[in-house]
């Protein structure tokens, strides 16, 4: 098992898989292990596009995707009359912290076009059940209720926005 863990970590590093969903608390970087808390996906009180929220270092910041959770999923992303792009996160995975600038980019760039969220799969286990969310960084795109597209794993910012527009009919 330690040495599928240590696999993983160095694929992790050099950016070759996202992180296995199958995850432990005790996995997670914390203060009291001497690791930092990811905060590049924001704090789970953004509440959507253009918040203003103060980052770690206390500098404020902007954030345009719309962060969700399993009580809002319904609402925010099932009934929606437009593209939804769902990052579908979690605050101690290497690649979902690579991939948040980029999910931010990209919700300011299709701000008013298209709805680009957030949901954190360690408090929304019955979304990552149901849409099969085995490895994360993962990327689902919905138009009318119905996934239509999924990326998982680290992708460039071209490929994401190719498939996004796809949906979209650009």
């Amino acid at each position: 098992m330690k040495k599928l863990i240590g696999l993983c970590s160095v694929l992790l590093m050099v950016g070759l898989v996202g992180c296995e969903a199958a995850k432990t608390p005790d996995k997670a970087a914390s203060p009291e292990k001497g690791g930092k808390q990811a905060a590049a996906n924001g704090p789970a009180t953004t509440a959507g596009a253009g918040n203003q929220v103060t980052a770690a270092a206390g500098e404020s910041e902007t954030h345009f995707a719309k962060v969700i959770s399993e009580a809002s999923f319904e609402t925010d992303v099932l009934k929606s009359d437009q593209v939804v792009l769902v990052d579908c996160w979690a605050p101690w995975c290497g690649p979902c912290r690579q991939i948040a600038p980029v999910i931010e980019e990209i919700a300011k760039d299709f701000e008013g076009q298209a709805v680009i969220a957030k949901l954190d799969v360690d408090t929304a286990p019955g979304i990552s059940q149901k849409y099969e969310i085995n490895a994360i960084p993962a990327l689902l795109i919905f138009k009318n209720g119905e996934v239509v597209d999924k990326i998982v794993g680290l992708q460039p910012k071209e490929q994401i926005v190719a498939k996004l527009k796809s949906v979209m009919g650009q």
